[in-house]
């Protein structure tokens, strides 16, 4: 059973056994609302020129905070001002392409899938934030806190388990035997996908036909199944194996991530770890139901 109490707008929602994950509002931990990820009046003095010489005076303007992303651009002999609430955010990922704004900058171009309420009615759309300075260190901690205010699905977060570290996997901490072996099938080390596995993502940063750096991000609630595939020649001589995720986002239909160290520990914390965040349908059904 459930009661609710409302206290000066507050809601606080008192369940019992399953219905425990229930998360009352505020206690989602993030950081400062006012913290700023990123705004281009801080770039540096390299970033600035490169920008004028590509766009001039009228190269865009942001502000990334733990709120919004506020942008200031120029659309033909316009200037535009929108701000994007972060709870409008669903997805993201990042594109640094090959030239001075990487090498010397590390720019990069991060897209916004978006779903935001317009007349009364759910619009999408993408939103681009163009050569933003030292991007992979912005878009890794936007998208750390952007995953930690999406962490609701049918109003129940995603469970604590003490057993299960936040970080299950690597790819860069693989011994070197393996990674010497993905090297030379791969072309050099390069070119073969990094992996983090979290208790929230799925992250994957890999090279391009088009000398593209593309680093996405697939939220584990949008896992549908988790399968685990292990050739002789990869098992018996550097214990790896790859793992299928399948399951949809705004910008990925599933991770196939191959040559995983310890194939079979991994695969068997991610799907555990799956299946209990699948349940939260079953479990919101079963206390709507009183069992």
């Amino acid at each position: 059973n459930a009661e609710y109490m409302g206290i000066v707008g507050y809601i606080f929602v008192k369940m019992t056994d399953a219905a425990a994950l229930l998360v009352t509002p505020g206690t989602v931990p993030v950081v400062a609302p006012k913290h700023i990820f990123y705004r281009t009046e801080d770039d540096s003095q390299c970033s600035k020129t490169l920008k004028m010489l590509r766009c001039g005076c009228c190269n865009p303007k942001y502000v990334v905070t733990a709120e919004s992303v506020k942008i200031e651009e120029w659309k033909g002999c316009s200037q535009k001002n929108d701000s994007v609430d972060v709870d409008d955010i669903l997805d993201l990922n990042l594109a640094q392409s090959c030239g001075p704004g990487y090498f010397w900058a590390g720019q990069g171009k991060i897209r916004l899938y978006l779903a935001e309420k317009k007349g009364g009615k759910e619009v999408e759309r993408t939103v681009d934030l163009h050569h933003v300075e030292k991007a992979k260190a912005v878009f890794d901690a936007f998208s750390s806190h952007i995953f930690k205010v999406n962490n609701l699905k049918l109003g129940m977060k995603r469970p604590e388990l003490k057993d299960m570290p936040f970080l299950v996997y690597d790819s860069g901490s693989d011994p070197s035997f393996l990674k010497f072996t993905r090297s030379i099938l791969c072309c050099g080390c390069c070119c073969f996908p990094h992996t983090v596995i979290t208790k929230e993502r799925i992250t994957t940063t890999r090279w391009t036909a088009g000398c593209t750096k593309m680093t996405d991000q697939f939220d584990l609630d949008h896992v549908e199944n988790v399968q685990l595939k292990r050739g002789c020649v990869a098992t018996c001589f550097c214990n790896a194996g790859d793992i299928y995720i399948t399951g949809k986002d705004k910008d990925q239909d599933g991770v196939k991530m191959h040559w995983i160290h310890d194939s079979k520990k991994v695969y068997s914390k991610l799907d555990d770890y799956c299946n209990i965040l699948n349940n939260r349908n079953r479990v919101l059904g079963d206390t709507g139901m009183h069992r």
